[in-house]
């Protein structure tokens, strides 16, 4: 919590993070080489929009209220978010300009600028061109970045809810979860009576609202919850009886995310709105003990926002450049991932750390896994 000057790493977010990262990257190299399904891992962008609202609502909160100017916050939000979006951009508009001009799939060039035009601002490329099965992608050079779309709305709309009162944030969580149910129920397909994976498509970018604005508050209230001391003790003695907290937690969400069943689109709706929850309020309970934990958790943070942005184009990369020949997809996938893996970790140490610092006015950035320090 933070009191005063006091400044609080919460480690174990950072790890659930980088958890949720690579199960995003997992799932989608598993979908398009077209070897596995995570039915549930759509959860993991939930998981993100929580956490979001947490540390916003501890970075910022207070300075908001103290009087920091609205232009300085959205600016800090910016240079937190846009140097690894815009270099995943361009790198994932390469990629989509070669698969068109290499017949690996039907794409136009003017489609290719346009999107890029458009999504360079963080606004969304209303469409239905085609992309393999998928049609009408918002974000056609790197489709993830649909929901840093959201979460740019997410960080204007702090603005109006950095003072709101406990109960507010409770009511406000309710008329957005009564307008996610709605929302699944418009945009339910394939057999299932609600779906709440929405907001990526054209066809379902108004989705994406509700879903951005419950779990956002979510966080922003779990906040709430934890600097008024609501359930502190118990939390806290439990967190400090396990061995291994911040890895009990890991294996809990990644359960959440490759539960094999959806029962009717059921099972996500039901999960976002209590083990979501309750497992970043727990984890922002846990204090790490080990060095093993530590460095885990750090590192896993430190990596999880390039491992997202980047690891859509260089899949896409490798399908293209397999093309009719023989290749094993589960090397493929191998491959990919030890690709974006290299690549997050040359680009974010010589190219986005040096320009958040630059922009922000400092001479050293601080590391990405303090996510509690606003940047």
């Amino acid at each position: 919590m933070q009191t005063g000057a006091t400044v609080h790493r919460y480690e174990a977010l950072d790890g659930l993070r980088g958890v949720a990262a690579l199960s995003v990257m997992i799932g989608h190299f598993g979908l398009l080489l077209d070897l596995f399904e995570m039915p549930n891992g759509f959860l993991a962008v939930d998981t993100f929009f929580v956490m979001s609202g947490f540390v916003i609502a501890y970075s910022y909160g207070e300075r908001l209220n103290r009087g920091m100017p609205a232009w300085s916050y959205l600016y800090r939000r910016v240079v937190r978010l846009y140097p690894m979006f815009v270099i995943a951009l361009l790198i994932g508009a390469v990629v989509l300009y070669y698969g068109a001009h290499s017949g690996a799939l039907e794409y136009r060039t003017t489609d290719v600028l346009r999107s890029l035009a458009l999504n360079a601002l963080y606004i969304p490329f209303l469409n239905s061109v085609p992309v393999y099965f998928e049609v009408g992608q918002i974000f056609p050079a790197d489709p993830p970045a649909w929901s840093l779309f959201f979460e740019m709305l997410a960080s204007g709309s702090f603005l109006l809810l950095f003072a709101a009162r406990l109960k507010t944030l409770v009511l406000m969580c309710a008329l957005f979860y009564m307008a996610l149910i709605a929302a699944g129920v418009h945009y339910a397909r394939d057999g299932a009576w609600i779906d709440i994976h929405n907001g990526y498509y054209t066809s379902n970018l108004l989705g994406g609202l509700p879903r951005v604005g419950f779990g956002f508050c979510l966080g922003v209230l779990l906040h709430a919850v934890i600097r008024a001391g609501i359930a502190r003790w118990p939390i806290q003695t439990m967190a400090e009886a396990i061995p291994y907290p911040s890895f009990l937690i890991y294996g809990i969400l990644l359960a959440i995310f490759v539960f094999p069943k959806s029962a009717h689109g059921l099972y996500g709706l039901v999960a976002l709105a209590t083990v979501v929850p309750a497992i970043v309020f727990f984890g922002a309970h846990v204090r790490l003990r080990s060095e093993l934990e530590k460095n885990v958790a750090s590192f896993l943070g430190w990596i999880s926002y390039p491992i997202y942005c980047l690891h859509y184009p260089i899949i896409r990369l490798a399908i293209f450049l397999r093309g009719g020949r023989h290749v094993s997809s589960y090397s493929l996938m191998a491959i990919s991932a030890a690709v974006t893996l290299a690549l997050a970790v040359v680009l974010t140490r010589w190219y986005e750390e040096p320009l958040r610092a630059a922009l922000s006015g400092r001479l050293f950035a601080p590391p990405r896994s303090q996510i509690t320090k606003a940047n």
